[in-house]
Parts: structure tokens; C-alpha cells; sequence
């Protein structure tokens, strides 16, 4: 009984102090002693009021960088953009200068051949004859030569596509006016000495007995047109009063060579 006393007040009390507690926010703690149990409370004080909160400090010093990272893998490429528009056409460029002509054009017959006609004529071997393309200046420079026997006048007209051409210093020469050059105005085979043969070229040139003898041919220029031309060597025998009938020329040659 005495316990049992004790034990009701301790009840009494401690659901009293229970709601104090729950109220002043109490924490009970209980545990078992055989057939009576214990409880215990603990207060828990109210907490105070947070402090205001005091000032930032000044900053601290900026530490040192950090070493630099190995660089990254390059990244793939980008898809090729599109196309652009084609650009307006530029307006064309001033036109060149003409260019030159073929190059030297150049023919030869060397046989000896004989003719009578007294109007420029083609031997029994035509020619020689060049074919050149001539440029848009027209200037054309020839170059020619022939042996002439001794037994009367024998005169070279030179042809520019069946046209004759009146060549500079042809004039000088008689024996066939307006001619690429003319043998000599004498029959060479009444002279004791002289030679039955001649050498005779461009250009025409007068000497003691009409025309004058040359080495090498030199060249002389003329004027034509623009474009094909066939240029040709003819003959003729034109008299003298010498004796002669006939004309004899070998070894002809011809160089044509188209200027710009």
C-alpha cells in the first residue's frame, strides 16, 4: 500500500508537469522498473533571439592563376556552305594587235628553161611560187634571183595572184618596164671575155649595161591585201637587136615573208 501511495501522486504529478511541459515545450522520458514505472521531464528553454549579423570583411587577396589547361581536340568541320550566284560576265578586253604573217615562204627551180614570148609567161616548170597568208597590214617583203643566159634580154615580172607587181627600182632597167629585174641590155656573148651567164636579183638596179649584177638578192617591200596570196615568178625574152631569139633563166629563186 505504502507503494501504491507513492505511486499515485508521482501520476498526479507528473500529468501535471506533462502539460506544463508540452506547454513550456517539455520532453518526458519514462522507463519501466518492474511493476512501477518512472517518468522523468526535461525542459527545454525558449530559444533567444538571433544576433544581427555583423559586417563583411574586406576581401581577400586575388590568388595566383592557375596554370593554362591542355588545349581541347579540334572540333570537326562544318558542312560547305552553298554555292554562290555566278557574277555578272566583265566587259571584253580591247583587241590585240594583228599578229604576223606566216613565216618566211621560200621555193627554187633550178633547171635551165628557155622562152620566146615577148609577154611574161610561165616556163615549162611554173615558179617558183609562194603561198603565204598575208596580215592586216598588207606588207609583204620579196626577195629574188635567176640566172640569164648571154643571148639576148631576158626579164623576171614577179605575179601576186596572177596581178604583176610593179616592185621598187624595177623602173631602172631596160628591157620590159615595171619588172622584178631584167638581164642585161646587151648580147654578153659579143664581149671576148664576158661571161654567157648572168646572175641577176632584186632589187633592180641600173648599170653600164643595163641592169646591174648582184650576189646575194636583196629584199624590197610592196602593198597587197589581206589575206592569200599566191606570189610567182614570170618570164620573158625581149630583144635587144642583139642577135638573140630566145631567153634562157635557171636556178630561180624566191623568198616571200608577210610583215605586221
Amino acid at each position: 500500500m505504502i507503494a501504491l501511495a507513492l505511486l499515485v501522486p508521482a501520476l498526479g504529478s507528473t500529468a501535471a508537469q506533462g502539460a506544463t511541459n508540452t506547454a513550456n515545450t517539455a520532453r518526458k522520458s519514462c522507463k519501466k522498473h518492474g511493476s512501477t514505472t518512472v517518468c522523468t521531464v526535461v525542459k527545454t528553454g525558449k530559444t533567444g533571439n538571433t544576433g544581427k549579423t555583423g559586417k563583411t570583411g574586406a576581401a581577400g587577396q586575388t590568388g595566383a592563376p592557375g596554370a593554362t589547361g591542355p588545349a581541347g581536340p579540334q572540333g570537326p568541320a562544318g558542312e560547305t556552305g552553298a554555292t554562290g550566284a555566278t557574277g555578272a560576265m566583265g566587259a571584253a578586253g580591247p583587241a590585240g594587235p594583228a599578229g604576223g604573217g606566216a613565216a618566211t615562204g621560200y621555193d627554187h627551180v633550178d633547171a635551165a628553161e628557155t622562152t620566146s614570148s615577148t609577154t611574161f609567161t610561165r616556163l615549162t616548170t611554173t615558179g617558183p611560187t609562194v603561198t603565204v597568208t598575208v596580215p592586216a597590214s598588207g606588207t609583204v617583203r620579196i626577195a629574188a634571183s635567176a640566172q640569164v643566159n648571154g643571148d639576148g634580154d631576158g626579164s623576171v615580172a614577179l605575179f601576186d595572184n596572177t596581178v604583176r607587181v610593179d616592185t621598187p627600182g624595177s623602173d631602172l632597167c631596160t628591157g620590159g618596164l615595171g619588172t622584178l629585174f631584167d638581164a642585161p641590155g646587151f648580147d654578153a656573148s659579143s664581149f671576148a671575155g664576158l661571161a654567157s651567164v648572168w646572175q641577176f636579183g632584186t632589187p633592180g638596179g641600173f648599170g653600164l649595161f643595163g641592169c646591174t649584177t648582184v650576189g646575194a638578192p636583196g629584199p624590197v617591200t610592196i602593198q597587197t591585201s589581206a589575206g592569200t596570196h599566191t606570189f610567182e615568178l614570170r618570164y620573158e625574152f625581149a630583144t635587144c637587136g642583139c642577135g638573140g631569139t630566145q631567153a634562157t633563166f635557171s636556178n630561180r629563186r624566191l623568198w616571200v615573208t608577210p610583215l605586221p
